[in-house]
């Protein structure tokens, strides 16, 4: 993952399902690389859940530098967006 660019976007949930596309929202705060974006908001790190905090997010279904980049700034208390897990 750190050679710029996905084959396919992450877009399975924790129960196997594919989730459709327009739906999806993630949090993010990092470069294709997997190095930190400094300028991305974090919601005090990932471990605020208030309204008064942002974060940083991206679409999943980017395969390319983007995929990971933060696109949109939420308030932390959405239940909309989703947290990645993977594994390299």
């Amino acid at each position: 993952m750190t050679d710029y660019a996905i084959l396919n976007p992450i877009n399975v949930d924790e129960n196997g399902n594919t989730s459709p596309e327009e739906y999806i929202y993630v949090w993010a705060n990092t470069r294709w690389d997997g190095t930190i974006y400094e300028y991305a908001s974090t919601c005090l790190n990932w471990t605020s859940e208030s309204q008064d905090e942002r974060g940083s997010g991206t679409y999943p279904q980017f395969n390319d530098y983007q995929w990971s980049l933060p696109a949109f700034t939420a308030l932390c208390n959405s239940t909309l967006i989703r947290l990645y897990c993977f594994e390299q």
